[in-house]
């Protein structure tokens, strides 16, 4: 790739892709999603009910999930109750 090309990151990633940019397994990655906890559907698009999911929402996911930022949390909720 040279400098005037830019690496282009899709939003809407395959099962697969999905799977292997969370570290998720794929049963796991469609069972969040029929929770509503990570965004992603069956394509209406595709013959085969292909999956899709929103790599943001995998993100967020994942982010909701850090132990620092859990315990971050809960001192901003103890700290808002004192005032």
């Amino acid at each position: 790739m040279n400098s005037t090309q830019t690496k282009i990151e899709p939003r809407w990633l395959s099962l697969k892709a999905a799977s292997d940019y969370s570290n998720i397994g794929v049963k796991r990655l469609k069972k969040l999603a029929e929770e509503g906890r990570v965004k992603g559907f069956q394509d209406p698009d595709s013959g085969r009910g292909d999956w899709v999911f929103d790599r943001l929402s995998i993100d967020a996911y994942r982010e909701r999930q850090d132990p620092d930022k859990e315990l971050d949390r809960k001192c901003i909720a103890i700290l808002n109750r004192l005032k």
